[in-house]
């Protein structure tokens, strides 16, 4: 909008994009830290600890495929299903 005057109301339109940017943008790293938390067990816990907790962390028809594993999980029951394969294949992680 360079040389033309901006109302109050696209002022206000900006503010609110900006907003659900920066709301938006926080979620994904909060996201991110709870999976990091659920897979990696954050900085000391055990990787995979809480399937149920992980797999709620997904799309009820998400896709999960990890390194790991041949075939990707797909859907909640089957992600919260491999997470103990999971934690048996994933290097410095619990098998308990």
């Amino acid at each position: 909008m360079t040389g033309e005057r901006r109302t109050a109301s696209d002022e206000r339109t900006a503010l609110a994009e900006w907003v659900r940017d920066q709301q938006d943008r926080q979620a994904i790293r909060e996201l991110a830290a709870a999976y990091q938390r659920g897979c990696d067990g954050g900085w000391g816990g055990p990787s995979h600890a809480d399937p149920a907790w992980l797999a709620a962390l997904f799309a009820p028809d998400a896709t999960y495929k990890i390194p790991q594993r041949e075939q990707p999980s797909r859907g909640r029951d089957e992600i919260r299903g491999s997470s103990p394969t999971s934690r048996r294949r994933c290097p410095g992680s619990s098998t308990t």
